[in-house]
């Protein structure tokens, strides 16, 4: 799909956040599990409270709609991802770009209707913001509701994580595959899988810069010096004659 909208064959807009976040969580999905969420984990500015190891992918949803029981003014609840692991369930928020558009509200609205899907005995639940962040610290959101009449009250760690962040660490991790020089299994798929990422972020118009103070600084040699003094002095003869 990604190659076809390439190509032009498929149009798609690629300033909506829909096609950005199902090209780029659409093809993370075929990254064996623990792969998948180490780029996620990494990504987030503050990641001591996500569990290192995630378990199995059981099931991942994009756009799913969700009982609104409870939240005002709303006939369902559309999370932007929703994944289970074997060891956490995780919703993904995603915003366009990376300077803002988050809020409050609606990361309890999802909560909350999570909770309505998740009557039985629920497993532990994150939340990670994909871009839209003002700023990069944690946030802990509280709902409380009732069901036949008992209170529940709920608190859960709003994670930060930006599309930059992300799309450096698919850098890093496609660096260190291709440095490796023992076979790795599957080690020729997932480069590919990571190259498609890449071009999934450049598309929708996220690129990794190398900026000046990260490249390798070079000395120029005292001859080097007067060859150039010596073109400019030259350059300055023919102008004036």
């Amino acid at each position: 799909m990604l190659h076809s909208i390439l190509k032009r064959k498929v149009t798609i807009d690629g300033v909506k956040e829909d096609s950005f976040t199902s090209s780029v969580i659409g093809l993370m999905q075929y990254l064996p599990c623990e792969t998948f969420w180490f780029l996620l984990r990494e990504a987030c500015s503050d990641k001591s409270n996500l569990p290192q190891i995630a378990g199995s992918l059981i099931g991942l949803q994009f756009w799913p709609r969700w009982d609104a029981t409870g939240i005002k003014g709303r006939k369902y609840i559309e999370p932007d991802v929703f994944l289970e692991f074997t060891n956490f369930d995780l919703i993904i928020e995603a915003k366009r770009g990376d300077d803002g558009g988050q809020y409050e509200d609606q990361w309890k609205n999802q909560i909350r209707a999570y909770c309505n899907e998740r009557t039985e005995e629920k497993k532990k639940l994150f939340y990670i913001t994909l871009g839209g962040n003002s700023n990069k610290l944690n946030e802990k959101v509280s709902i409380e509701y009732e069901v036949d009449q008992e209170k529940i009250a709920c608190e859960t760690t709003i994670n930060k994580c930006n599309w930059m962040g992300l799309l450096m660490q698919v850098y890093r991790l496609k660096d260190q595959l291709m440095a490796v020089t023992a076979s790795i299994p599957h080690q020729q798929a997932l480069i590919r899988i990571l190259n498609d990422l890449i071009v999934g972020f450049n598309y929708h118009g996220f690129f990794h810069i190398n900026w000046f103070q990260s490249m390798p600084s070079y000395s120029i040699r005292k001859e080097s010096l007067f060859t150039f003094s010596s073109l400019q002095k030259f350059e300055n003869l023919i102008h004036h004659e």
